[in-house]
This record gives C-alpha cells, structure tokens and sequence, in this order.
C-alpha cells in the first residue's frame, strides 16, 4: 500500500511540478532518468569502443531531455548535442534545465522525412557519433531517410515496438495526415530496423527492453571479433528473458502471447488492431522469411 501511494505521489508530482522534479534529481547527481536501462547499455557500449569515440550526439524525440533521455548525462560527461522535438511543453523545459551548458542546441520542430536531414544539417550536426530516435511513430522512416543521405552515427539506437517478435516485419510510414497516436500499432518491429540497419552495414548489438542499439558493422568486428549474436537470441536477452521485464511493461500482458505466436496468426491480430485505429493505416506487415 505505501509503495502504491509513493507511486501515485511521483506521479502528482510529475504532473503538476516537472521542474521541482527535474532540479531535485539533478541537485542529486541522478542524472539516469531513462527506462528499462538505456543509458546503462549505451554507457556500455561507450566504453567498449575506442576512448573519445563518442563526442556529439542527436536526440530526436528529446522530450525535455531529462527524463527519459540520455543527454543530460552526456552533455555532463563533455559531449556536444542536439536536442529536438515537436511537444513545446517539453522544450521549453528543456531550456530551463540546460541553460547553463552550452555545448547543447535545442530546436522545437515537428520532423519528417522531407526536413531532417536538413534540420541537422542546419543546425551543425550533419556528422555525430550516436543518434538516438524515439518519437513514437515513424521512427524507422525518419532513420532510413538520414541513412539514404549519407547521415552515418558510429551508435544508433531506436525505439522497437517491443510486443512484436523477430518473426514480423512491421513499420508506421509517415503520411502528411496520418494519426500516430496508438499505444499499440506504433514504430517498427526489430525485424524491419536490423533490415534497414543492415543495408548500410550496421549491426545489431542489444535491446534494452523497447530500445534497439546498433553499432558500424566494421567498428563492431575491431571491438568484438567473436560477436555472433542473432536476432532472436538477442530479442529474447533484451526483451522476453529480460529481469523486470513484467515489472517495468505491466500494460504488454495482454499481448504476451505476440512472443510465441504463429506468424500468420499474429498478422491478423496486428491487423485486428489496426482495424480499430483506421483501415488504411499506413504500415508494412509481412513476416520474415526464415
């Protein structure tokens, strides 16, 4: 009972004082506010490459670039980036808290697959090391776009839609009036990431749970020569085996049975859910071939 009232204090709190939260945490030195373990896997990652391999960085889908977002860490620990999203909320709290680090751009924008790369490049960015994308719906067009313009981050990491398993490719296109606000049919699968990832020759490293990490296939092999992880084992790894996995996703129980189900028929119930959104949604499903 007092855990589920500290629960619902938190969620008060951040509710209605997000900045009191924010400079709490930060006057605490606790600066990983990203779930199910993001920074902690990208930190190792960082420290398995060369020293100094990662100095700048992009953050699309920032938020405030506090909360559920690696940056405040990594411009603390001396990198320069980029910070963009569409919520103005969001940005305007981002301001407050780094408006004394300079070394961070931050551009209140609604993206898509027709500005970015120009949005990066404008703002000085059109080569970093680490590129991180979550914004909830197109996330894999807004990826394949920057890679088809020559954008290559040495790191990469991108949201999954963590309920679909390795079995189905599964990807939310951008359309100029599309509605992406589904809390199920939303992203990509890891299947269709590792296929764009891999046509410009990255490799998956991890998940942590709903983030996918990808790293130079040819940095990969200089690191870690004997790596020979496939999809699926690291899915389950990151996601199915992962500890606090019922923990952290209480609200995928109703689509556990996604993990382990036939490929056809968990095509028709991504179409059942589709179904309720609007019948032309626009996405590609199919299932992989083995």
């Amino acid at each position: 009972m007092k855990f589920t009232k500290y629960k619902k204090f938190k969620l008060f709190a951040r509710r209605n004082f997000p900045m009191t939260l924010n400079r709490i945490f930060i006057l605490l030195r606790k600066y990983d506010r990203t779930y199910g373990g993001e920074l902690k896997l990208l930190n190792e990652i960082v420290d398995l490459l060369p020293e100094n391999s990662i100095q700048s960085f992009v953050d699309i889908g920032s938020g405030d670039g506090f909360n559920m977002s690696s940056s405040y860490f990594l411009v603390k620990s001396g990198r320069r980036g980029l910070l963009i999203d569409g919520d103005p909320i969001a940005i305007s709290h981002a301001r407050k808290i780094y408006k004394n680090l300079g070394s961070t751009t931050i551009r209140c924008l609604k993206l898509n697959p027709g500005n970015i790369t120009r949005v990066l490049s404008d703002a000085g960015y059109s080569h970093v090391d680490y590129l991180k994308i979550d914004i909830d719906s197109f996330d894999l067009t807004i990826l394949n776009q920057l890679l088809r313009d020559g954008f290559r981050p040495k790191v990469f990491s991108i949201e999954i839609n963590e309920r679909i398993p390795p079995s189905i490719y599964f990807d939310v296109k951008y359309t100029r009036n599309g509605r992406y606000n589904s809390k199920v049919i939303y992203g990509c699968s890891i299947a269709s990431a590792n296929d764009v990832a891999s046509k410009f020759n990255y490799s998956l490293y991890a998940i942590a749970y709903n983030n996918a990490f990808f790293i130079q296939t040819s940095l990969l092999k200089m690191i870690d020569p004997a790596f020979n992880k496939s999809i699926k084992d690291i899915y389950l790894e990151g996601y199915v085996n992962a500890p606090e996995r019922v923990k952290l996703f209480p609200w995928n129980s109703a689509f556990d049975s996604w993990m382990y189900a036939d490929s056809d028929n968990l095509l028709n119930e991504i179409r059942s859910e589709i179904s309720k959104i609007e019948p032309n949604f626009p996405i590609d499903l199919g299932i992989v071939k083995q």
